[in-house]
């Protein structure tokens, strides 16, 4: 959570975060585009999160604030959260 807080800058806000195994779910509100974009470019700059997507994103339109709300998704590094080890039947 302490990388989260550091690669987010002013201007974006969380409205839900989820969490299943290395991969999380970001639903927000950016100011602006250019704020989405450089917080998605801090992601890709982290050691610790990868592979980010915007799965959505939909301008606000029924406020007098601009703004646009997202849903973008990333994962944390393998090499800092290897998913456990899978064992069958025979302990193997």
């Amino acid at each position: 959570i302490n990388e989260l807080v550091k690669v987010t800058p002013s201007g974006i806000a969380y409205l839900s975060l989820k969490r299943r195994n290395r991969r999380i779910e970001v639903l927000g509100i950016s100011e602006s585009n250019n704020h989405l974009s450089e917080f998605m470019r801090q992601l890709e700059q982290s050691d610790i999160f990868i592979d980010a997507e915007l799965t959505s994103i939909v301008a606000n339109t029924g406020t007098a604030e601009a703004g646009s709300e997202f849903k973008l998704n990333f994962s944390i590094s393998p090499v800092l959260m290897p998913l456990p080890k899978v064992v069958d039947k025979e302990g193997k």
